[in-house]
């Protein structure tokens, strides 16, 4: 148990099929004192993901092979060309190929440019254990979510072109690291032939995060990679997810997004369109075991406890608690003591007495979802239990964890 000193308590994803509710129940652990806190939420349809590197781990590529293959998830292709130019269609492209030798420092089992007139067969990308360029101790290696690359030199097979085009509607989010600790590369990253983004000498092991971009159906996006300079030491990688551009709720933004009057019920849709949801106070932590009561919205403080947020009605507890709200993450005062809950996040604070102990923060989905998120302890004395439950089953319960963490 025992969730203290500002420590954080990630909920591991869970799956809620269409009717289902997911449950976050927090509790004092003892004494309920600086038990003031947070809880983030998002729910996400349960859709179907791509990922450049686990789509090409999937893969099963012979010798030879075009880089231009379909990602398993069915929503999109993964192409990969050499060109003379960073625009994509601007200049002579080329498919890599996939090739299952070494060639000197360039490791086996990726793709790799046919004819190059650079060494090493570059530009090139893949491998199964991110390391495209040895030694992997001078030139690095990708990370688990990433595929290892290296762009090439010659004017004519200078940039790596990644390119992903879309079957439906997606998100793509991701990002670009330098690996090596010489290199120096640019990134620009492309909708169409509209540039999104561009980074210029990415280097020492830095890092690039793509911002989030939607794509229509039947659109491609593109990262291009090039040398800054020379190409020397210039391994790196990539990393990109896609997803359906679809509805999302969060706990935090859908209460912001309300109009609640005083007295309301806490018992709400969201305006995603993804579920509802509901809040109660109860003399047990397990959802449907105990007495539960719904919270109701409290347009007035009382002593510590902030105005603007659902609270317990005829609460045995002093300040109307348990309780979850206010819009600027400070539902207990004084801030500077009790902490803030950050932009993700509600403000919440449980109860002590034992008819009005507990807050349920509850989930109800009207399709299947994906539930993520996190519990944090945001004073500096204070120590809570938190409980998860999908249904009456409980998924995940956290024991001692202390120093903000």
């Amino acid at each position: 148990d025992s969730l203290s000193n500002r420590g954080s308590f990630t909920l591991t994803k869970t799956t809620l099929a269409a009717g289902s509710t997911l449950t976050v129940a927090i509790g004092p652990n003892g004494g309920w004192g600086c038990d003031h806190s947070s809880l983030s939420l998002t729910i996400q349809p349960a859709v179907p993901v791509a990922s450049l590197r686990d789509d090409f781990l999937a893969g099963s590529f012979a010798a030879g092979a075009r880089a231009d293959y379909n990602s398993p998830s069915g929503l999109g292709r993964w192409t990969f060309v050499v060109s003379n130019r960073h625009t994509p269609g601007a200049g002579t492209e080329t498919i890599l190929q996939y090739s299952t030798k070494a060639n000197g420092v360039r490791a086996a089992n990726a793709f790799v440019t046919p004819n190059s007139k650079n060494s090493f067969d570059l530009p090139g990308i893949g491998t199964k254990n991110g390391v495209l360029i040895t030694p992997e101790n001078h030139e690095g290696k990708a990370d688990d979510k990433s595929l290892a690359l290296h762009p090439g030199s010659h004017g004519d097979h200078r940039f790596l072109l990644v390119k992903f085009t879309a079957a439906a509607a997606v998100d793509v989010t991701g990002y670009v690291k330098e690996l090596g600790n010489c290199g120096s590369i640019d990134a620009w990253i492309f909708a169409g032939t509209t540039q999104k983004s561009h980074k210029d000498s990415l280097s020492n092991r830095g890092s690039f995060t793509l911002t989030k971009t939607t794509l229509a159906a039947g659109s491609t996006l593109t990262v291009a990679i090039g040398p800054n300079g020379g190409w020397g030491c210039d391994h790196s990688s990539l990393s990109l997810t896609i997803q359906p551009a679809v509805p999302v709720a969060s706990l935090r933004d859908d209460f912001l997004a309300g109009s609640f009057a005083a007295g309301a019920r806490a018992d709400y849709n969201s305006p995603s369109g993804l579920g509802r949801w509901t809040f109660v106070v109860s003399n047990r932590h397990t959802p449907g075991a105990g007495t539960e009561t719904i919270l109701q919205y409290s347009t007035k403080a009382n002593g510590v406890r902030a105005a603007n947020a659902f609270v317990t009605p005829n609460s045995k507890n002093s300040f109307d608690l348990p309780g979850i709200g206010t819009k600027n993450g400070v539902l207990i005062t004084p801030e500077n003591h009790e902490g803030k809950a950050d932009d993700k996040s509600l403000a919440l604070h449980p109860g002590s007495h034992g008819d009005h102990r507990f807050l349920l923060v509850k989930f109800t989905a009207a399709a299947a979802v994906d539930v993520t998120g996190y519990v944090k302890e945001l004073g500096n004395c204070g120590s809570i239990d938190a409980w998860i439950f999908a249904g009456t089953t409980q998924k995940s319960h956290k024991d001692s964890l202390s120093n903000r963490g």
